[in-house]
Formats: C-alpha cells, structure tokens, sequence
C-alpha cells in the first residue's frame, strides 16, 4: 500500500456518518484501554495522518508519532500546528523503531500492524520501547469479523486504505500480544 498516495485523502472516510461512528467507538476502546496520564510518554505506531498522536496529545501526553509515509506525516505535522499541539513526528518502521529502549510508559498500534511485513517483530520492537511495567495497546481487525471482509471486498474493486493489509485472526493476535507487558485494566 502506497500510503503517500493515500495521504490527502485519508481522513475522509472518517467525515462519513459511518467513519465517525467507527471512529468513536474504535476511540473509545482505544483510549480505555490505554488509561492514558498527563505527562506520559507515549508512542504510537503507524500513526498515519496523526489520529490517535492528536487525541493522545491532548489528554497531557507527551507523544512520538511514527510512520513510514511522509506524506501521511506531513498531514499529521499540519493537524498538530492546526490545533496548536506539541507531538513529535518520526519517519520510520514499527519493525525497527528509531528510540531508545524503555523510553516509553505507553505504545499504542491501532491498525497499523496490518500493514507490516513482520508484526511478531514490530510486537517485539514495541515492547522494547516501553519501560518495565509500561503498557502495550495494539487494536486491529479479527480477519474473520464483517468488517475485515467488507474493508477485504472494497479493496478488490478499488484503491483503499485497506488496501494491502494483513487481518489475522484472533488466535494469532492473541499469541502476539501475550508477549506484551499489560497493566490490568479497572
């Protein structure tokens, strides 16, 4: 998937009633989930045009962006000077993340382990950026849900940003995340 290509136009899905539905509900998860404190530093993998790097950022994090496209940083980049946030933005992979170990208290990868070659090793990178007792918040689609197979469907007809991407199935996330250092959840 080229997502430099994709990057102009990537938020408009999320502007449809559907999109921002999906959206809310995805975010609300997400952002449990993540039980995100001021002052945090947190990392977010595949960050594309800054979703999650934003909303993040204006809970009192402190956040690292991280993507391979530029164009999809440039967009990100733009939203953050737009709402007057501090993020920074890093070009690069979730498989060979470009910071130090144990820097962060949170890494959060929502649908972007999809789109790389090795996500077993991105699971492994993402974890050697959190610190001892840091959490990992990864969100992706089950290969065998509705929505993994209409996103599936529209991209055999047309360019998407599903386009490209790897939905496995639950077992395989499971076993990916069962690495992961957690915190439970209350």
């Amino acid at each position: 998937m080229d997502f430099d290509q994709l990057a102009s136009r990537y938020d408009a899905w999320y502007r449809t009633a559907l999109g921002s539905l999906a959206l809310a509900l995805e975010s609300e998860a997400i952002l449990h989930l993540a039980q995100i404190a001021p002052k945090e530093r947190v990392i977010d993998l595949g960050c594309g045009t800054g979703i999650y790097t934003i909303e993040l950022s204006r809970r009192g994090a402190w956040v690292v962006g991280v993507d391979p496209a530029l164009d999809m940083l440039a967009v990100a980049r733009e939203k953050l000077r737009r709402d007057g946030l501090p993020a920074r933005l890093v070009c690069g992979s979730a498989e060979a993340l470009p910071v130090r170990t144990g820097t962060f208290d949170l890494t959060v990868a929502v649908t972007s382990l999809c789109f790389v070659q090795n996500p077993d090793h991105a699971v492994r990178e993402a974890e050697r950026a959190l610190q001892p007792n840091g959490r990992l918040v990864i969100g992706e689609l089950n290969r065998s849900s509705l929505w993994a197979f209409w996103r599936r469907l529209k991209g055999m007809f047309r360019d998407t940003e599903s386009w490209g991407a790897r939905a496995r199935s639950g077992w395989a996330a499971f076993i990916a995340m069962s690495a992961a250092k957690k915190r439970p959840v209350e």
